[in-house]
Formats: C-alpha cells, structure tokens, sequence
C-alpha cells in the first residue's frame, strides 16, 4: 500500500511541479522545461519497467502482489539472517 500511495504523491507532485514551471514563472517556457518532464517521464517509465521484470510471474492483482512482495521478503529475511516470519 506505502509503493502506491508513493507512487500517486510523486505523480501528482511531478504535475504539480511541471504545471506551475510551465505556466506560472515567466522565465521558464515550455522550451526550457520540455527536457526536463521528457528525462523524468523516460525514468519513470523505466522504473516501470524495472518493477515488472523484478515482479514478473506475479499475479498483478492488488491483493495477490501485496502477498507476492511479503512472500518474497520473508524469503530475503529467511536468508540473510536465517529468520522465518
């Protein structure tokens, strides 16, 4: 639940960040700010990406990947410090 709740608070921090550059100060245009939302956009997307292919094989409903990621941390926990929840 604290991953998609991040996530949303980034998404809508990043609109609000971009809206306000964009529109409220004058001396930074969409010319000038157009790299940068392009270069945060790409590694979100590739971040995206990343959490797919760490996750894959997972059922991607909420429910069943909440138990996939506590499976899997109880198995890290379980190696390193040979600890079973």
């Amino acid at each position: 639940m604290r991953i998609f709740s991040l996530l949303s608070m980034y998404f809508t921090l990043q609109f609000g960040v971009s809206y306000y550059c964009i529109y409220e100060v004058e001396w930074i245009g969409w010319d000038l700010f157009e790299p940068f939302t392009y270069t945060v956009s790409q590694g979100t997307a590739l971040a995206g990406v990343f959490f797919v292919m760490r996750n894959r094989g997972a059922n991607t409903e909420y429910t069943n990947l909440a138990e996939h990621l506590q499976a899997k941390r109880a198995r890290k926990w379980l190696k390193k410090y040979d600890f079973d929840l």
